[in-house]
Order: C-alpha cells, then sequence, then structure tokens
C-alpha cells in the first residue's frame, strides 16, 4: 500500500499537567494520522527513561507513579467511530490511528488504584483538533482530575475523612496530631489540578496544603483570613478561591499570589463553586440579607477596585439558608438548609430557570430516599454523583445521589443509626 503524507501529533504530558500537542508530516498509510503521547511524567513500565522525568516536573501527581491501573485513548468526530484503546502497561510513547478530518477528539484517561494516596481516581483530557494533508497545527490539552474519593470535613470533631466511595465503610483521616498543626478545624475542603488537598482550616484563620489524608505535615498557602468557611479551586487555571462570610480572595496556585476581590453585591458568603468557564457561584447573602444564589465574575476589572463583579443573582422564593453549591453540566445545585419540604436541595439551570426542588426534613433517624436532616456542604463536586453533608444538632450522614430528584440515594452510615457515631460535622453551625 502506498504510503501518504498525513499528520503526526505529538502529545507531550508536560509541567500542571498540560499536554501540549505538536505536528509533523509522516503518517504510516494512507488515509490515517498516527497520535503519538509522550507520558512524560509517567513512569514507563517498560524501564525506558522518559524525555522528562517525573521528579523534574512541577506540579505533576508525585505519589500516584505506583498506582496508575491503566491509560484510555478515545478518538471520536463526525464520520468515525468513536474507539477506545486500553493501555495496561506504556512505554514513554503510546501510538494510535486518527482518521485525518475536522474536529477529531482526543480523549485520554488516566486510572489510578484506589489504594494510592492521592485523593484523585481518574485524571484526564480532551482536545479537538483538524488533521490536513501538510499543514501544521497545534493545540493544547489540560490533564484535571475528573473522579475523586470522597473528602468530609468533619469541624466539630477536628478531623478530616477520606472514603473510597459512597459504598466504601473504611476510611483514613487527618487530624491536628497527624498533621502536627495547633489547630484543625476543617470548614471546606478541595484539590488542585494534581490531587494535592486545600483545606479551610477556619480556626486557624488559615488555608492548609496537605498532599494527602495520610500525610504527617500541611504547608500554610495564601494570605491570612479571619475564619475562612469556603474555598473552591479552578483546576483548568490552578487558581484558589477562598472567603470568609465577608472576604474573597483568589490564590494563584503556581506564582504563590494572593489577590483581595471587590464582593460587589456579596455580602455574605457561605459557599461557592468555580466552573469550567471561570466563573464562580456562589450562594449567601446580599446587603440586605436576602438570600441569593450569585454568578461572580472574578477577571472583571473595576475602575479604581479590585476586581471581580456579580454579573447575575437568583432570588428563590424558596431559598431558606442557601448554603453550598456545586455546578454540573448545565445545572446548579444548592443545599438549601432549614428549607421547607420539597425544598431541601435545589435545582435550576445556568440561565438561572427551570427551579426544582426536592427532599423532606427527617425528624428522626432516617436514611431513606430524600430525608433530610439538614443539606449543608457538598464535597467532591468533581465526581459525577451529588454528595452532601447532611447534618443537625443531632443527627448525621453522608448522602450521595444521582440527581434531583434522585433515583439513586446511598448514605454512610448505610443503616439507620445515629451517624454521630462516625462523623459530627457542623451540628447545624
Amino acid at each position: 500500500m502506498r504510503r501518504a503524507c498525513s499528520r503526526v501529533l505529538i502529545i507531550i504530558l508536560s509541567a500542571y499537567g498540560i499536554l501540549f500537542l505538536s505536528t509533523c508530516n509522516f503518517a504510516p498509510f494512507e488515509g490515517e494520522a498516527q497520535v503519538t503521547l509522550d507520558l512524560g511524567w509517567l513512569t514507563p513500565t517498560d524501564g525506558e527513561e522518559s524525555a522528562i522525568r517525573a521528579s523534574t516536573v512541577q506540579g505533576a501527581p508525585t505519589n500516584i507513579q505506583d498506582h496508575i491501573t491503566s491509560i484510555e485513548i478515545t478518538i471520536s468526530g463526525p464520520g468515525v467511530n468513536t474507539t477506545t484503546k486500553t493501555y495496561y502497561e506504556w512505554p514513554q510513547y503510546l501510538s494510535v490511528s486518527v482518521p485525518p478530518g475536522k474536529e477529531r477528539t482526543i480523549t485520554l484517561r488516566i486510572n489510578v488504584d484506589a489504594a494510592s494516596p492521592n485523593a484523585v481516581l481518574v485524571f484526564g483530557g480532551e482536545t479537538t483538533v483538524s488533521l490536513k494533508v501538510g499543514q501544521q497545527t497545534k493545540a493544547v490539552m489540560k490533564i484535571v482530575p475528573k473522579q475523586m474519593k470522597l473528602l468530609a470535613p468533619d469541624y466539630q470533631l477536628q478531623r478530616l475523612y477520606k472514603y473510597n466511595d459512597i459504598d466504601d465503610s473504611t476510611r483514613e483521616e487527618a487530624s491536628a496530631a497527624s498533621l502536627r498543626v495547633g489547630v484543625f478545624r476543617p470548614y471546606d475542603v478541595d484539590i488542585d489540578s494534581s490531587g494535592k488537598i486545600y483545606i479551610a482550616n477556619s480556626l486557624a484563620d488559615s488555608i492548609l496544603r496537605i498532599d494527602e489524608v495520610t500525610a504527617t505535615g500541611g504547608v500554610v498557602v495564601g494570605d491570612p483570613m479571619d475564619n475562612p468557611v469556603a474555598l473552591t479551586i479552578d483546576r483548568y487555571n490552578n487558581i484558589m478561591y477562598y472567603a470568609s462570610s465577608s472576604l474573597l480572595y483568589r490564590y494563584d496556585i503556581e506564582n504563590d499570589i494572593t489577590t483581595a476581590l471587590n464582593k460587589d453585591a456579596v455580602n455574605i458568603i457561605r459557599g461557592m463553586h468555580a466552573d469550567t468557564n471561570g466563573l464562580l457561584y456562589i450562594v449567601g447573602s446580599n446587603s440586605f440579607g436576602q438570600p441569593r444564589l450569585f454568578v461572580f465574575d472574578p477577571e472583571f476589572v473595576n475602575v479604581g477596585l479590585p476586581e471581580g463583579k456579580v454579573i447575575d443573582e437568583y432570588p428563590s422564593a424558596h431559598f431558606a439558608t442557601p448554603w453550598d453549591v456545586v455546578v454540573k453540566g448545565n445545572y446548579i445545585y444548592i443545599t438549601n438548609l432549614y428549607g421547607n419540604d420539597g425544598w431541601q436541595i435545589i435545582r435550576l439551570t445556568k440561565s438561572l430557570s427551570d427551579e426544582i426542588g426536592f427532599g423532606t426534613v427527617a425528624g428522626s433517624t432516617d436514611i431513606s430516599n430524600g430525608a433530610f436532616y439538614g443539606p449543608h456542604r457538598f464535597i467532591s463536586k468533581i465526581n459525577e454523583r451529588i454528595t452532601i453533608i447532611d447534618d443537625n444538632s443531632s443527627f448525621d450522614k453522608i448522602i450521595s445521589i444521582d440527581d434531583v430528584p434522585a433515583s439513586f440515594w446511598k448514605t454512610i452510615p448505610n443503616t439507620a443509626v445515629d451517624g454521630q457515631a462516625l462523623f459530627n460535622f457542623y451540628e447545624g453551625f
């Protein structure tokens, strides 16, 4: 068969979890392009030296090298059959054939063994390129966590718990003693693009970063803040946002720079989530004490003021105390503490419309579908399922659901017993 010039993409996994794609003009057979991945920060299973040593790549996960179970590459696009190839061993380079054409989507999935100390179960990325004969092209794919273990902050018992998933009854935990810190009162938690854990250590007036829950120490990052109660990380840009009830800071993880933001119409902040588009979704109240969902642009340039502006807000008639928020696809979910029956969890679209509610108030120990003690914090927000810390002064549980209303519903504990034998999260605080 006559060999033809098509496209070869060299995909290099580089610092800060970014895949850089470059090209050359050779493919093995006519009608095909060849995609080659340089797995720079993964140790090759064939023992060969990687072009980029894992130990020298900043920002790459350092504690998963021995815990990768498989790598999946999926090729899709208009007019082609979607194909996935799974690798259980990998050299420095992996190659797959791609039909030339427009809008060829390359998806990478790196599966991590649950035994890994890292909080992440799946890293992944995706990019879309057009492959034309003789035309050079360049694209960028960012590798970020796609699925993670459950990280639950217990403010009252001064612990951070890690469960592999909602079905796993075993757990690991961090405490002041294990982390060798004087005060440990975790109020919110998130992970960066490499899986490092960031904790709003409320009564310590700081943000604590640890490599994993079993770590024997941590690092305080960002500027001090009195009683930080919420944090969220934009993993595509490695930016952390953290807040007290009345202050909002942006922390550039890579450059170690903290900037105070203008809260604009936001008065009280209880929870927030950084969407993949760079916007913040914040729940709290305005200067009149009215509960609101705010859509906030943290990069909006103001004249004579710090950056930041509310670009939209939502005043639901069903809001009691909106406590936390998570964005999944086109939907926004809000925990509505002290809400009426039918409105414990609220879902609406990103266009701030089509509001629906879910859940009733449980008067006693109850793990049945839709029964809530007091929905507080969403945890492990990157996961497909929605996981919620649910507690009041008498009862506690963790709930995992698929949507609002929920057809999938599982809890920890998974029997109708008092969860305060396991944790004592916020006690309605």
